[in-house]
């Protein structure tokens, strides 16, 4: 059995993708595709194109006006 492309998968996969960089701390990141169709029109190649830009990470994080909950014990959480 093949597998059928359809706009909405391509689509899916491409917000998947983006989810994926943007976990990885690129929040800037892009992501687009290219579908190249072979000759006789029943396959095609599909490019991902992913631009990360500049990732970012977390220096320090700081809790403040917490009542019910010590920072040392809500700490371990981030």
């Amino acid at each position: 059995a093949w597998n059928k492309a359809s706009s909405e998968s391509l689509e899916n996969d491409k917000e998947r993708l983006l989810g994926y960089y943007r976990g990885l701390g690129y929040f800037d990141a892009r992501v687009d595709y290219k579908v190249d169709y072979y000759d006789s029109g029943k396959f095609m190649n599909v490019s991902f194109i992913i631009s990360e830009g500049q990732r970012y990470r977390v220096r320090k994080v700081n809790i403040a006006g917490n009542q019910y909950y010590k920072t040392e014990e809500l700490m371990p959480h981030f």
